[in-house]
């Protein structure tokens, strides 16, 4: 089973991770489209979907945290590939709004590299590649934390950043209940360094071998329930409290929340323990392995899809956004699926975190 552990020299790919993957880019696409103004369900939904980036940090930190036999410099040279495919991404998009507005933006031909650093701070139309810039950043102190936990247990330090993030969290809602104001307001997505590393470190623990023992003997249930708590949880606070009453209209104002730290991990464990063996065989586990291998693209190519359809539609009909989400997932995935044939696209996609892992598991006790 995909949740089964590697000796040495093994590897395996986990069909779990890779539906975590999936679900995860799905959600993704649930934050940008479902317009959570337009009505108290698509808000729901939306604040529900606040588990998408916190899990893919998950799987990064699964793999990352857990390879062995790395070299000193191994961190910062998978911290250039992720920055040189962030400015790659960003030329891309940079000529894309060129051509479409026929303006060459404040830095004329340089206007890519505008975009490059402008998104590292979670600016401009391109800011969604902000998200690059952060696993750049984890990359690089991943060898900081691995020396770290060989001393005090990577569950140690994953609380330790919990109990940041926690205190932040209760922080902001003082914040917001008091002045409308949070801590997430002042400081973007990129540099909420405690958030990420959190995430990071509960993604590396959970792949370490003693406790994927555990995972596997509870089953999948105990999983399943957590991920429903952590989502009835954040109805009631999320919704019911910050969104409607200090009006907090963000998803990612909840990361720190644990609410969604409960949904993470439910999600987590659940796919990689119990959704792995529906998935692992056969034509299913192939089908879910290519559409995993297309997460990045479909990440990346909302960024134009998200020009267009403000241009064209407000995302203002509640129950044609919530149709229009599988929609534009379909034809982002689809998108990917063809750019990937060609070789200068698929390089473009390969070099990245998601398929350059490969989702392929080596554990460590």
């Amino acid at each position: 089973m995909a949740g089964q552990l590697m000796h040495a020299g093994q590897a395996r790919r986990n069909a779990g991770l890779d539906l975590i993957k999936v679900i995860a880019a799905f959600g993704v696409v649930v934050l940008h489209f479902v317009g959570p103004q337009a009505g108290s369900g698509n808000a729901v939904i939306y604040l529900i979907a606040a588990f998408s980036i916190p899990v893919f940090v998950m799987v990064n930190g699964y793999f990352v945290l857990n390879k062995r036999g790395e070299t000193r410099g191994y961190g910062c040279r998978k911290a250039a590939d992720l920055l040189l495919l962030c400015l790659l991404w960003s030329v891309v998009i940079w000529c894309l709004f060129s051509m479409a507005n026929q303006n060459m933006g404040p830095w004329g031909p340089m206007g890519g590299l505008y975009v490059f650093f402008s998104c590292s701070l979670q600016r401009g139309d391109a800011s969604i590649l902000w998200f690059l810039w952060m696993l750049a950043g984890l990359e690089l102190v991943s060898p900081l934390i691995k020396r770290a936990a060989r001393k005090i247990g990577l569950g140690s330090i994953a609380a330790l950043f919990g109990v940041v993030c926690l205190c932040i969290n209760i922080g902001s809602c003082v914040l917001e209940a008091r002045c409308g104001h949070s801590i997430q307001d002042v400081v973007p997505q990129s540099l909420r360094i405690w958030t990420w590393l959190f995430y990071f470190c509960l993604g590396g623990y959970l792949g370490r071998s003693d406790v994927k023992k555990r995972t596997l003997s509870q089953g999948a249930v105990p999983a399943g329930i957590t991920f429903l708590i952590g989502s009835g949880g954040l109805i009631i606070w999320g919704y019911g409290v910050r969104w409607a009453l200090w009006g907090m209209d963000k998803a990612e104002y909840l990361y720190d929340d644990p609410t969604v730290a409960l949904m993470a991990v439910g999600l987590f464990v659940f796919c990689d323990v119990g959704c792995a063996r529906l998935v692992e065989s056969g034509h299913g586990a192939r089908c879910i392995a290519k559409m995993s291998s297309a997460c990045l693209g479909v990440y990346v190519l909302q960024v134009p899809m998200r020009v267009v359809f403000r241009h064209y539609y407000l995302l203002d009909n509640p129950i044609l956004n919530i149709l229009l989400v599988p929609f534009v997932w379909g034809l982002l995935l689809l998108m990917t699926l063809v750019l990937m044939r060609l070789p200068g696209f698929r390089w473009l996609v390969k070099v990245g975190l998601f398929s350059r892992l490969s989702t392929r598991e080596t554990t460590v006790s």
